[in-house]
């Protein structure tokens, strides 16, 4: 990979240009899938972080593109629920439904707030595939926890047909 500094009149932000990704690791490069698949991965995980940092505005689009494949506004005004729309569809929103729980009980204090599609929504986003979207941050960071995301599968497996993929916050 390299990395160079160059000065750009632009507006304010951060700019990351990807380029040659482990050209000088064999083993790594080896293991890349197809470079559409990899930017797909890559596309999953800025929506992800998109729409976490609402205040933030990203933008992410392949070099041969016009149009962003993710774009969001970015404004301290923007809340979640924009950025939902704006990266997985208005259609999506009109069945979400939010939850927050509050439990002062020590040791184990804790605050969470979620979103959640109903049981008649089944989410077709860029990166989905027919399974349900499970998006998990804790304290700011995105987390992979698959015990959780299997819990909330079966639950969702006696409330909805197998052909419906929910998405979950």
């Amino acid at each position: 990979m390299r990395i160079e500094i160059e000065e750009y009149s632009s507006t304010n932000g951060t700019l990351i240009i990807i380029e040659d990704l482990f050209y000088n690791n064999p083993i790594r490069l080896k293991m890349m899938k197809s470079p559409s698949e990899e930017y797909t991965k890559m596309v999953d995980c800025v929506m992800k972080m998109a729409l976490r940092n609402t205040h933030v505005s990203f933008s992410l689009k392949r070099d041969t593109q016009i149009e962003s494949d993710v774009h969001t506004n970015g404004k301290e005004t923007t809340t979640i629920l924009q950025n939902m729309k704006m990266l997985y569809g208005a259609d999506m929103t009109k069945d979400m439904y939010e939850t927050i729980i509050n439990t002062d009980d020590t040791p184990y204090k804790f605050q969470c707030k979620a979103y959640f599609t109903g049981t008649q929504y089944s989410c077709s986003s860029k990166t989905s595939s027919n399974s349900m979207t499970f998006i998990l941050f804790i304290n700011g960071r995105l987390v992979d926890c698959q015990p959780l995301k299997k819990s909330i599968q079966q639950m969702y497996a006696v409330l909805v047909n197998k052909q419906t993929s929910p998405f979950v916050y």
